[in-house]
C-alpha cells in the first residue's frame, strides 16, 4: 500500500500479507532504535552473550541488559526469524545450480 514503509513484497500469493506485515513491523521497530541499540541487536544476532557485548561495546553489562529489554530482543529476533523462514520458502537458489 502506498505510503506504508517496510512492506515491499508482491506476488507471493497468500504469504504476501504476512511478509509485508513482518517487514512493516521490523521497519517500525528498527526506526525507533538508537545506534547503540542497533549495535546490541547485531551482536545478539551474531550469537554474543551479554558479557561479550559489554566488552565489545565497552559498556556495563547492566546497560546491555537494559538495551536488550528496550529493544524487546526476543520478540525482535522472533520477527526476524519468521520473515527469514517465510522468504526461505521462495528460495530458488538451488534450482539454478
Amino acid at each position: 500500500e502506498q505510503g506504508q514503509l517496510g512492506g515491499v513484497f508482491e506476488g507471493f500469493g497468500e504469504d504476501t500479507m504476512a511478509l509485508n506485515a513482518l517487514a512493516r513491523f521490523l521497519h517500525y521497530h528498527y526506526s525507533s532504535m538508537t545506534q547503540q541499540q542497533r549495535a546490541v541487536a547485531e551482536l545478539f544476532r551474531s550469537g554474543c552473550s551479554v558479557t561479550e557485548i559489554s566488552q565489545q561495546l565497552d559498556i556495563a553489562a547492566t546497560n546491555v541488559s537494559r538495551q536488550k529489554k528496550a529493544i524487546a530482543w526476543p520478540m525482535l529476533h522472533e520477527g526476524e526469524s519468521a520473515l527469514q523462514a517465510l522468504l526461505e520458502r521462495f528460495n530458488c537458489e538451488n534450482d539454478w545450480a
